[in-house]
């Protein structure tokens, strides 16, 4: 009880727009675990056989895949808080349209239209929490973010399993049951964009990329270091939250013979005599080591940001492979294999979030002992024994244990990767980098969807999900040896940083 009380008094502490945006993602995500739990079923019981389930899944991962990197631009140039409640909203209308489509064009088109703004909450959801808490919050913040996901697609799965179950038992059709518990699904996704519109927009200045120049960025680091420590920690703290960063660094950019070397001063000058060439010359040599200095630093930090992000892609890359091979086709897998009912599958797949949920929130605890990186490794490579025999195995209970301990374990290192990817990547290339990030790895379930479902039905409800389960198996510890390493040595401080 004193563990709850202190957790409300917590939220009650948290910036309003944090609030505003978790109270967002609960109806989003209650609205996308009843759909997601149920969808695949839908298809199913229209008649269409696997193989078109794996066409559909294919081509939304496809479309959300290729929007990832364009919502990501948008979301350093413009107001993430208008693009989330767009996103909400619009997935929420195609949702409806999705719950009511049989022909097999609807289905596709309208499966394209959602992955289209699916794209905007993935890509968005990081960003906004990075720029609305303090940097030490971070951690903590993207576990409870990732619970809060989780929680509520709890909620979605178990309600949709049970309320199908019950309507059907009621007399309504298997299909029509379906269709209510999709719609009303699809509804709560819609509410979502209903606490966005109340989230503060940030200042039209910060929204805004401008040019930075040399000499107002030494004015203002030399402000910085005569401020007091305690003013000038909270002031970090206060434009970290507050202050969304441009997408590139001007300066990275910018040839070198454009980069003005002599900045004028805005400060009231007096001139006494007129300057020599030689004092002219001094004085342009002088201004141009500063600018000098900042082109090269922001090379550095652009170089390493992108050396960072290419090697995170390839390892998530692989995870996405395997990932789409498995994870889409779970709730198809027990109803297959084992023959379950709708609220059993929607049970058990919930139960799987709730130990996902556990995990999470003891992830920072193992990070912090044994380091964020090895934390992630071990989490994923602990969940592959569960995985393999979850593939394997013709026993339903087994299967359901296995099934819970491999969930919990792969996915409880998923805020701990969002932490190394914000500590590792600057500012101003953030929402870039998620958005590739996100890219990559719904790419592999996009290219994963046709070998499913090849497989399983070449090969039965047996060996197919077999032959599928091992395959991601290879594929999640090809990623985490990757993973290890690449990352296994901290980086080298940011000048920023080290400035501060």
């Amino acid at each position: 009880m004193r563990a709850i009380l202190s957790f409300l008094t917590e939220v009650r502490d948290w910036p309003r727009n944090v609030r505003l945006f978790f109270w967002a993602n609960l109806l989003y995500q209650i609205g996308n675990g009843m759909f997601s739990v149920l969808y695949n079923l839908y298809i199913q019981g229209l008649g269409y056989p696997d193989a078109m389930n794996g066409r559909i899944i294919s081509i939304q991962s496809l479309a959300t895949a290729i929007l990832f990197i364009p919502v990501g631009l948008l979301g350093d140039r413009f107001s993430r808080k208008k693009l989330l409640a767009l996103g909400a909203l619009l997935s929420g209308i195609f949702f409806i349209g999705r719950s009511f489509a049989m022909q097999n064009d609807a289905l596709l088109i309208l499966a394209v239209c959602s992955g289209i703004f699916a794209a905007i909450f993935q890509v968005m959801a990081i960003p906004f929490l990075a720029e609305n808490v303090s940097r030490s919050q971070r951690l903590r913040m993207f576990s409870f973010y990732s619970s809060l996901v989780l929680a509520a697609q709890v909620i979605g799965n178990t309600g949709g399993g049970i309320l199908a179950d019950t309507l059907h038992s009621a007399g309504l059709s298997y299909v029509s049951s379906l269709q209510l518990v999709l719609v009303t699904g699809s509804v709560a996704t819609l509410l979502a964009f209903i606490p966005m519109i109340f989230v503060m927009e940030k200042s039209g200045e910060s929204q805004k990329v401008k040019p930075v120049h040399p000499a107002v960025s030494a004015d203002k680091q030399s402000a910085a270091d005569h401020t007091p420590p305690s003013d000038k920690d909270n002031n970090a703290g206060a434009a970290d939250a507050s202050s969304p960063a441009p997408l590139v660094s001007v300066a990275a950019d910018v040839p070198a013979s454009t980069t003005p070397t002599v900045a004028i001063s805005t400060a009231p000058t007096s001139i006494t005599a007129p300057a020599t060439s030689d004092s002219a010359a001094t004085l342009q040599q002088s201004s141009a080591i500063p600018a000098k200095g900042v082109s090269h630093s922001a090379k550095q930090e652009r170089s390493s940001d992108m050396k960072f992000i290419s090697r995170f892609m390839l390892a998530q890359l692989l995870t996405g492979l395997g990932s789409g091979l498995v994870v889409p086709y779970l709730n198809l897998y027990f109803t297959n294999r084992f023959d379950v009912s709708l609220t059993s599958m929607s049970i058990l797949i919930s139960l799987g979030q709730l130990m996902t949920i556990i995990s999470m929130l003891l992830g920072p605890a193992l990070a912090a002992r044994i380091g964020t990186v090895r934390a992630v490794v071990a989490f994923q490579m602990l969940s592959l024994p569960f995985l393999l025999l979850t593939g394997f195995t013709n026993v339903l209970l087994v299967a359901s244990i296995s099934f819970l301990f491999r969930q919990a374990l792969m996915n409880a290192a998923n805020p701990l990767q969002s932490s190394i990817m914000v500590d590792r990547v600057s500012d101003k290339r953030r929402s870039i980098a998620n958005s590739l990030m996100q890219t990559v790895f719904m790419l592999g379930w996009a290219t994963m969807g046709p070998v499913q479902s090849y497989l399983v039905t070449s090969y039965g409800t047996y060996w197919g999900y077999a032959i599928t389960f091992s395959i991601t198996g290879v594929l999640y510890v090809a990623s985490s040896m990757l993973y290890y390493f690449m990352f296994r040595k901290p980086p080298a401080p940011k000048l920023a940083e080290a400035a501060a």
